[in-house]
Formats: C-alpha cells, structure tokens, sequence
C-alpha cells in the first residue's frame, strides 16, 4: 500500500474533481485506487488558507502502474509522490 498527502493549491482542486466527479472517477478507476479530497477543517496546521489536502492510496500498485493518465489539467508520473496540476 501507498499512501499519499499532497497539499494542492484552493484553485486547483476542481482540475482534480473535474465537471461531476468524471476526472476524479477516471483518476480512481485506471490507477486502481482511492483520491479523497478532504473538507476544509481536516486540514493540517502547516497548509495555508488557499491550499486543499488530496490523499491518494493505492492498495496493489506497482511502479509500472503509474504512468496511465494524462490529461490536460492533472498528470501522475512514474512516481507515486509527484503530481503536477498544471
């Protein structure tokens, strides 16, 4: 299992969720694996107002698994800590 926590700035959260969930719900399905943005009071005390916390968790994963989806807004690297929200 890996699990990770990125704080991901207030105005990109939307590139992840994506118009009614459908780029979080691809995300979810081709990397086999939980995103979950959490509210705003789960937060932890070094992020700043405009930031948002994103956990991802891959429960059976393997480094070849990573590199399945770009898109223009959100890519997943090769490496299960780096993501770019462009």
């Amino acid at each position: 299992m890996i699990i990770t926590r990125l704080l991901v700035p207030s105005s990109k959260v939307g590139c992840i969720l994506g118009q009614g969930g459908q780029v979080i719900n691809e995300m979810r399905r081709r990397l086999q694996a939980d995103i979950r943005v959490y509210p705003k009071n789960d937060k932890p005390k070094c992020a700043s107002d405009d930031e948002e916390l994103v956990q991802v968790m891959w429960l059976n994963v393997s480094f070849a698994d990573f590199n399945v989806l770009t898109d223009d807004s959100v890519m997943f690297s090769p490496y299960p800590w780096s993501l770019a929200i462009t």
